[in-house]
């Protein structure tokens, strides 16, 4: 049964913000409709193909050793991702935490030939959504949005999770990020790739492995959706405009190495 937990967090309300004005243009940035709202890997033949390989990349860091393991997603967004996780781990339990009763909804109508649990609520509140021990965690794009991330991850660790994998926007430079206003409240809790490991290490994953694929993401993302013409575009106008500014200036922070797209891996 979903439970609905109130949470005052001022981080976590932005980002409900963000994506309940952003949400539905999402699922439009690829001509034949998305359900993912990640960003995407390339070379690719379309943005929903780039998005659905980004997240492969992700869990494909993880073994498949794990007999029918128990996974948590933070952040499943429209449920793109449930089919995804089903091919590496057929069979799996899975449950997938997300704020927006809306993705909900329609995630579980997407993944229905699955069987998988959404649960309303906030990252923040992890122990008190679920009281199950899982095996493996896993995050696209969740956790840039989150201020108390060390408080996440530990929680986290408190159900269990042995494996964890993430792919996550870093910054060594978070001053220089948000001097672009389109960046703020949305990047404003940005984390470096060394942020992520001492904390992991601290938490007790002695195996932390953050790989950089910024130069298969931020740029070529960048021109997909500069290609995207507005007379074709079945969400907001003014949305896209926003998507086509913001990413092209990440894709130049990308350039002078103020950003990265890592993709973080952890073991115990």
């Amino acid at each position: 049964m979903t439970q609905v937990q109130t949470h005052s967090n001022q981080a976590a309300e932005e980002a409900q913000g963000y994506y309940r004005l952003t949400e539905s243009s999402y699922r439009y940035l690829d001509v034949n409709g998305t359900n993912f709202m990640n960003l995407g890997k390339w070379p690719s033949a379309d943005i929903r193909t780039a998005q659905a390989n980004l997240i492969r990349a992700t869990l494909d860091l993880l073994s498949t050793e794990d007999q029918m393991p128990r996974i948590l997603e933070l952040g499943p967004g429209w449920g793109g991702s449930r089919a995804i996780v089903e091919e590496k781990w057929p069979g799996c339990s899975y449950i997938a935490i997300n704020s927006s009763a809306k993705q909900i909804e329609y995630s579980r109508q997407l993944n229905s030939d699955f069987e998988s649990t959404y649960l309303q609520g906030y990252f923040e509140d992890l122990n008190s959504l679920v009281s199950q021990q899982f095996d493996i965690a896993i995050g696209i794009e969740s956790l840039l949005h989150v201020e108390k991330k060390h408080q996440v991850l530990s929680e986290i660790c408190n159900s269990g999770v042995s494996k964890l994998a993430f792919a996550e926007i870093c910054t060594e430079n978070l001053t220089e990020v948000l001097k672009n206003k389109l960046f703020n409240p949305s990047l404003k809790y940005l984390w470096s790739n060394e942020n992520y490991t001492e904390c992991l290490r601290n938490l007790g994953f002695n195996k932390v492995k953050i790989i950089d694929i910024s130069e298969q993401v931020f740029s070529p993302w960048s021109r997909a959706l500069n290609a995207i013409r507005l007379e074709d575009f079945m969400g907001h106008p003014r949305i896209l405009r926003q998507f086509q500014f913001s990413y092209s200036a990440l894709a130049e922070l990308a350039k002078d190495f103020v950003v990265q797209y890592s993709l973080i891996v952890a073991e115990r």
